[in-house]
This record gives structure tokens, sequence and C-alpha cells, in this order.
């Protein structure tokens, strides 16, 4: 049994992220609050990076730190 944790972080979802996260996401749950005052919505580039192990993930995080 391989066991693995997918976090998605984002202020809007929209149709292309939505497709980028499908094949890793099984009954994903969504947690969403509500604007206060005008919503403005506005989409920046995704990218998915592939890690293979722990200290990839590890040294990736360290990178964006």
């Amino acid at each position: 049994i391989i066991k693995c944790q997918h976090l998605v972080f984002t202020s809007v979802v929209h149709g292309r992220l939505e497709k980028m996260i499908d094949p890793f996401m099984k009954l994903p749950a969504l947690v969403e609050v509500d604007e206060i005052g005008e919503a403005k919505v506005e989409t920046y580039p995704q990218v998915l990076y592939h890690v293979p192990n722990f200290g990839t993930k590890v040294n990736l995080l360290n990178l964006f730190m």
C-alpha cells in the first residue's frame, strides 16, 4: 500500500487547475471562505512538481523558502 498526501492551496479554482490536479485527487475536500467586499478573480500560471521521494521534497521546499 502506497500512502501519499496531496495539498493544493489556491484562492481560485478554475477549469485548468481542476484538470491538472484531477488525476492525483480522489474525493478531494474543498474548503471555501466567503469573500468580504468585491471579488476580483485573477489566474496565475500553475506549476506541478513531481518529486520521487521525501528527500527531494524537502530539498524542493527549502529551495522555495
